[in-house]
């Protein structure tokens, strides 16, 4: 993983406009990871997914983030602030096309069903990003399920399969569908952060998804249009490229900007 450059903030910025989170996630892994096609990036799964992301934010913009969120019984305003440590549940490692064209499988059974699966990818979620909840279920278990086994005829799938032999996850009970999908939700912690909040007015407690695709997107957004507010001031004052003008550091644009600001004083 390579760190995000100002240039590369405002491609980033550019490119995502108008896209789904989905897309946005991989455009912004993609230019962390130039060595990596695209594609390989999307057949991580979400947790480790976002878990690179979580690690290229603070590698970004620093490791603290505060945020607001509302209570959902009085509408108080809450502040909070929390570390990217906090909510990284796992080591993140450096991605190579080794260690990510090979999905893992995980067993699971329930009742007579022994079911072999894989967690879901940013690929996977852009399959169903226009379908309704119910047949995005029904999608998502049909790309992450390899096998399922039932060698026990029962009388729910008798009439399905009659030989108690392989199935496929449009032939299992609802019950057990709707078991599955929790328990693939389960294996993948890290794609789904819920933060426990408090309100200091009502005192209401409750769990808020933290979203950090839609967090670091907002970022980044923020970030280029200051990126541009300061070319446009700097192009104008001294006649620089923009591609001039992004290669300074930091440190030295601002050193810049203030002298503009105490000349024009």
């Amino acid at each position: 993983m390579r760190d995000l450059t100002a240039s590369d903030l405002l491609h980033i910025w550019e490119w995502g406009q108008g896209r789904s989170l989905i897309q946005q996630a991989l455009m912004i892994l993609s230019v962390a990871y130039p060595d990596l096609p695209p594609h390989t990036l999307a057949q991580l799964p979400i947790g480790q997914r976002d878990a690179q992301l979580l690690n290229l934010r603070s590698r970004t913009f620093g490791p603290q983030i505060q945020s607001v969120a509302h209570c959902p019984k009085c509408a108080e305003t809450l502040e909070y602030s929390l570390t990217v440590q906090d909510i990284t549940l796992a080591p993140v490692k450096a991605l190579n096309n080794h260690s990510v064209t090979e999905p893992a499988f995980h067993s699971w059974k329930k009742e007579s069903y022994d079911i072999r699966f894989r967690l879901p990818t940013s690929d996977d979620l852009l399959a169903i990003e226009n379908i309704s909840v119910t047949a995005a279920s029904a999608v998502l278990l049909a790309k992450c399920v390899d096998t399922i086994e039932s060698p026990n005829e029962t009388s729910e799938n008798k009439e399905s399969n009659p030989g108690g032999k392989s199935l496929t996850p449009a032939q299992l009970p609802d019950h057990i569908a709707k078991a599955l999908i929790d328990h693939i939700g389960q294996q993948d912690p890290q794609a789904e952060i819920e933060l426990a909040l408090s309100c200091p007015n009502c005192q209401h407690q409750w769990h808020q998804l933290f979203d950090i695709v839609a967090y670091f997107w907002q970022e980044i957004a923020t970030a280029a249009q200051r990126l541009l507010s300061e070319v446009h001031t700097l192009a104008a004052a001294y006649s620089w490229s923009e591609a001039d003008i992004l290669a300074l550091s930091p440190r030295r644009r601002q050193a810049y900007l203030k002298t503009i600001m105490a000349i024009a004083q």
